[in-house]
């Protein structure tokens, strides 16, 4: 257990004075504020994607006339897709330009109707 206690001192000691080597490493002045970073964008150019995805969905309706009952539900799921395309033209901090894009969707569902 001494000899513990001895390696722990000996590993605070070493951290307390390395942190003193490295201070004298630092500028006599810290910098108060950091420079200003000029970023510039172009917008312009040609550009083109894609996008897709999977769609769902579920419906229920219920009759409010006396005596209220369930008319049934609706469920529907399919896959969707479509891209794009466009071209833009920077002018000072306007920016113009022409997309076009299209999409399809195979939406399909079913309706359970109950009985009546």
């Amino acid at each position: 257990m001494r000899g513990r206690c001895v390696s722990a001192l000996a590993v605070v000691a070493g951290v307390l004075a390395s942190s003193a080597t490295f201070a004298a490493d630092l500028p006599a002045r810290l910098p108060t504020k950091a420079p200003a970073q000029i970023v510039a964008h172009n917008w312009s150019g040609i550009y083109v994607g894609v996008h897709g995805g999977y769609g769902w969905a579920s419906t229920e309706w219920d009759e409010v006339d006396p005596p209220p009952a369930n008319e049934g539900t609706h469920i529907a799921r399919g896959w969707l897709a479509g891209g794009q395309i466009g071209i833009n033209h920077q002018f000072g901090r306007w920016v113009v330009g022409v997309e076009a894009d299209a999409s399809w969707a195979d939406l399909e569902g079913s309706n359970l109707s109950a009985p009546g």
